[in-house]
C-alpha cells in the first residue's frame, strides 16, 4: 500500500504575547484520508503567568546553585541581615540581559574598582549562566563577561526576583 504525504504546513501566529505554532500534516492512502495537527505553543519572557509557579521555583534555585558557594553563602548572609543591595542586583541585570539578548556573541567589559560589586556582578553572571572574569589593566579593575552560547536566553525568574522570595521566606520562616 502506498503513502502519499503532502506538503507540511506551518502556521506562527502571535495572540497576547504567546507564539503558537501550528503544523498540520495530511497524508492520504488507496484506504484512507487522514489529518494530523500537531500544535506547539511558546510562550515569551513576558508571559510568565502561564508558567507553572513550581517550574519557575526550580529553573531559579538551578540558576542559584551555578553560583559559586562563597558567593551564595555570602548573599544568604547578607539577606538575613536585611544588607544585600537589591538595587545594584538589579542594575547589573538591566545592563546585562539586554545586551546579551541583542548581541549574544559579544563580549561585555565593565570597569569595577570595588571588589563588593565585582563579587554581585559574577554572581549575576553565574545565575545567568554567562562567563566572567575579572582582570587588571592600567591599574584598574575590569570585569569581562562573554556568552558562550548560540543565542542567550535569560532564566525565567532572575537572580533580584530569587532574592526577594529567598528573602520572603527566611522572614516568613523566622
Amino acid at each position: 500500500m502506498a503513502t502519499n504525504k503532502k506538503a507540511t504546513k506551518k502556521i506562527r501566529k502571535c495572540v497576547n504575547n504567546d507564539i503558537t505554532t501550528t503544523t498540520t500534516l495530511s497524508c492520504s492512502s488507496d484506504d484512507a484520508f487522514e489529518t494530523f495537527v500537531l500544535i506547539e505553543s511558546h510562550t515569551t519572557m513576558n508571559d510568565n503567568q502561564s508558567i507553572d509557579p513550581i517550574h519557575r521555583q526550580e529553573e531559579a534555585d538551578s540558576c542559584f546553585r551555578r553560583i559559586d558557594p562563597n558567593i551564595r553563602y555570602t548573599l544568604k548572609s547578607m539577606m538575613k541581615r536585611n544588607h544585600l543591595p537589591i538595587d545594584r542586583i538589579i542594575s547589573y541585570e538591566d545592563d546585562i540581559v539586554p545586551f546579551f539578548k541583542e548581541h549574544p556573541d559579544s563580549v561585555y567589559v565593565r570597569d569595577l574598582s570595588n571588589g563588593f560589586d565585582r563579587m554581585l556582578l559574577h554572581a549575576v553572571c553565574q545565575y545567568l549562566n554567562l562567563i566572567s572574569k575579572s582582570f587588571s589593566q592600567d591599574g584598574e579593575r575590569y570585569t569581562q563577561v562573554e556568552n558562550r552560547r548560540i543565542e542567550f536566553v535569560p532564566p525565567i525568574m532572575l537572580l533580584s526576583e530569587y532574592v526577594k522570595l529567598l528573602d520572603g521566606m527566611m522572614k516568613s520562616a523566622m
